[in-house]
């Protein structure tokens, strides 16, 4: 594996117009072709992606959507996929407008993250097996609703 002063190299040689080519720079310089144009075009590896410049929410903000997800599971009102996206969102919108939108797996990683989650948040299937038979689902939620 380079070291990061080799990419350093090679890139500054790139920038400067030493090395024609990033094909001839990673030869040069002996790093691995993409690792070199992942660098070159500003791109970064997904774990670092997914720690540093992609992190969409920080901690505290992670903590109030768990804490929102919490209260809604206690009201039974299960938290589905879209409203999770939206909710998030709307956090992320407050810090910064211009943040790019979510990418397509943020939601299972932020999941992942919290295993608590894991049987609060509602999916498909789930609205499949409550649209079976709805009125047991009803009855409990009534009654919840008016103690």
């Amino acid at each position: 594996m380079a070291s990061e002063s080799t990419i350093s190299e090679a890139l500054e040689a790139l920038e400067t117009r030493e090395c024609p080519s990033i094909t001839a720079a990673a030869r040069q310089y002996d790093i691995s072709y993409s690792t070199l144009y992942n660098r070159y075009r500003r791109k970064t590896t997904s774990q670092h992606n997914a720690h540093t410049s992609q992190m969409a929410l920080n901690k505290a903000q992670e903590d109030a959507i768990v804490r929102w997800v919490g209260a809604l599971t206690i009201k039974s009102f299960p938290p589905v996929y879209p409203l999770l996206r939206a909710r998030i969102e709307v956090v992320r919108k407050l810090e910064n407008l211009e943040a790019p939108p979510l990418g397509k797996n943020y939601l299972t990683r932020f999941i992942n993250r919290h295993p608590e989650l894991g049987a609060a948040i509602s999916n498909r299937r789930d609205k499949e097996r409550a649209l079976r038979n709805p009125r047991p689902l009803y009855e409990e939620f009534f009654y919840k609703v008016a103690f």
